[in-house]
Order: structure tokens, then sequence, then C-alpha cells
């Protein structure tokens, strides 16, 4: 409680420092354009992938979400639309190991902590694609990412109180919270972006 409160502090401290000090804002914003700069470094031009000790799908997935953060979209002239544009590609790409598995994005060892954390970004990045062919190919791969979640969350659990949640496998027979938070981000992101989930599913 005490380090909740604390960081509650500081972060308030920020804040009034920012409203205070516009100087101190346009550091902290020229910082963080040399974050998003540092990024696009990083990735992979030829596959578009950030990549993360070979967690490819939710290091590719967080980048993007932590750009559009920052006000950049794919459709921006320039390096990062470009590198955003390649990052959603990457995303969207036939992978036939994630195919086989129903468009499951925990196989490059992510788990269902990088299918949830990569279909979040799949429902962000709608309506912020560069043409109506790759708006309708994120519909349709976003669609069946939450497909997977819906469906795994529909697994019998051992114990009834981990009913409703999530675990680290699509089939996983019980639930964990963290785990069970990104699918849930997921889900709402998706809801709100028109997509079929229940409000009995959330």
């Amino acid at each position: 409680m005490i380090r909740t409160m604390r960081s509650l502090y500081f972060s308030l401290a920020f804040i009034v420092a920012l409203a205070v000090n516009p100087a101190c804002a346009d550091k902290v914003d020229e910082s963080v354009q040399k974050g998003v700069k540092f990024l696009v470094r990083s990735q992979n031009k030829r596959t578009g992938a950030f990549d993360g000790r070979n967690r490819h799908y939710p290091m590719t997935a967080l980048t993007l979400m932590a750009m559009a953060a920052v006000g950049h979209q794919p459709t921006d002239p320039g390096e990062i639309g470009d590198s955003m544009k390649l990052g959603i590609e990457f995303l969207l790409r036939n992978d036939p190991s994630r195919l086989r598995q129903g468009g499951y994005y925990g196989v490059d060892g992510s788990r269902m902590y990088g299918h949830g954390i990569t279909t979040l970004c799949l429902t962000e990045m709608l309506g912020m694609t560069v043409s109506r062919l790759q708006e309708s190919r994120l519909r349709k791969v976003t669609a069946s990412a939450v497909e997977l979640i819906l469906k795994s969350q529909k697994v019998n659990k051992r114990d009834p109180r981990h009913r409703g949640g999530w675990r680290s496998t699509p089939t996983s027979n019980d639930s964990d919270l963290s785990v069970s938070v990104w699918q849930l981000m997921a889900l709402r992101s998706a809801k709100n972006a028109g997509l079929n989930v229940s409000k009995e599913a959330i």
C-alpha cells in the first residue's frame, strides 16, 4: 500500500511539473520521440518484426501500440509510418504454424500472453490501415484471433472458481489472472471495434 501511494505521489508530482514547466514537457516529448526512433532502428526490415528473444508477435504488437499511443499511425509519411506498416504486415503474414493452430499467436513461445497482447494490438490497429485490402485482411485475422480467445474461455476448468478465465495455452483447464487480463483487454477492444463479442464473455 505504501509503495502504491509513493508511486501515485511521484506520478502526480511529474504531472504537476509538466503543467508548471512547459520546457520539461518538451524534454519528455523529445525523449519519447528518441525512443520511437530507437524502436524503428531495431526493427528487422526483412520480416517487419520487432525481435525480443524470439517472442516476435507480442514484441511487435507492443511496439506498434507504443508508437500509436504517442500519436503515430501507419498512414503517416516517413520512416515511422513505414515501420508501423511493415509491423502490421508481419502480424498479418500467413505463418503456417500459427494457421495450423487456428490463428494462435502464442506459437512463438509467448503462449496465451502473446496471443492476448497481439490480439489487442490487432483490434487497436483497425481503421488505421493504409489500404482497403490491408483493412480487410486485418479484420479477418483479428476475428480469427478473437474467436480463439472466446473458444479457449469455454474450456472446462478443473476448479469452478477458474471458470471464465485463461491460462498459458488455449486448452488450459485452469486460469491465471495475469494471462486473463490480456485476453479481457483484447475482447473489450474488439467489442469497441464492432467485432462479435458477447457481454457474457466479458
